[in-house]
C-alpha cells in the first residue's frame, strides 16, 4: 500500500492511494516481482471532482486469506477543496486481495461537536501521520486509529486528538 501522484506528468499532482502485491513464492525484495493491483482508493467516485483531492496515509492489513482491509484520510468533502477542512478517514475491504473491492469506501470519522477540529463534513487536518488498522474477530471487524486536528502541529491552542473506532467489514 502506497500514495502516488495520480499523473506523473504534472508536478504537484493529487496523491492517491495504490495496492501492489508480491506472490509467496516470489523474491519481495525484487521491484520486478511486484504487480500493482490498482487502487484502493475511490475519492473520485463522491465529492471530488477529477480527483483533485488528497488521499493520504493508507494502511493494510490482512486477515483470512485473500482478505484485506485498508483505510486512509482524503478531503473529498471538504468546503472549499482547499486541503485544510473536510478530512475523514475512509475504510475498504476485499476478500479476493485487493482485485475488486465489496463497495464504495466507508466513512470512519465522525462529527464530534466536543471536539473543535471536528465539523460536519471532516476533520480540519490530519494530525500527524499516525493511524493503524487491525482486522479482529475473524476478519469480521476493523479496528482503526488515527489523528485529528486543527493542523499538523497542534498545541496548547490548536490541540489534535487521537481517535479509535470499531466497524463491521
Amino acid at each position: 500500500m502506497w500514495q502516488d501522484g495520480q499523473d506523473h506528468a504534472k508536478a504537484g499532482s493529487p496523491p492517491v492511494v495504490e495496492l501492489s502485491r508480491c506472490p509467496a513464492a516470489e523474491n519481495c525484495t525484487d521491484s520486478s516481482s511486484w504487480t500493482i493491483m490498482g487502487r484502493a482508493d475511490d475519492k473520485n467516485a463522491t465529492g471530488c471532482a477529477a480527483s483533485a483531492c488528497y488521499a493520504l496515509f493508507p494502511r493494510v492489513e490482512g486477515g483470512a486469506p485473500d482478505q484485506i482491509g485498508v483505510m486512509w484520510m482524503d478531503d473529498r468533502l471538504g468546503a472549499p477543496l482547499d486541503h485544510t477542512n473536510g478530512w475523514n478517514v475512509w475504510y475498504r475491504t476485499s476478500t479476493r486481495g485487493g482485485l475488486d473491492w465489496k463497495g464504495p469506501s466507508v466513512r470512519v470519522s465522525q462529527y464530534d461537536p466536543s471536539r473543535t477540529e471536528s465539523k460536519p463534513n471532516g476533520f480540519l487536518f490530519p494530525y500527524g501521520d499516525y493511524e493503524g488498522i487491525d482486522l479482529r474477530d475473524g476478519g469480521t471487524h476493523a479496528v482503526m486509529i488515527w489523528g485529528e486536528g486543527h493542523n499538523y502541529t497542534g498545541g496548547p491552542d490548536a490541540p489534535g486528538h487521537v481517535v479509535y473506532r470499531t466497524i463491521a467489514t
